[in-house]
């Protein structure tokens, strides 16, 4: 997500979301930033482990050959 420091027309060129007012407060976006991509990528590994685990794929095999 871009960060965008306060100047003068900066709301002229990037959404208001992306333009912190204050220091404090786009270390907060960037700390923000940070929790959601800490999110995104424990969900990612918790599908790939739920899909593609050892003992998903040995089953999925063994329900193929009829085992």
């Amino acid at each position: 997500m871009p960060i965008i420091w306060p100047w003068d027309g900066a709301e002229e060129f990037y959404p208001d979301e992306w333009i912190g007012q204050n220091y404090k407060e786009i270390v907060e976006m960037v700390l923000d930033t940070q929790r959601t991509q800490l999110k995104v990528i424990e969900n990612n590994k918790q599908v790939i482990s739920q899909r593609y685990s050892m003992e998903n794929i040995f089953a999925k095999l063994q329900d193929e050959m009829g085992v």
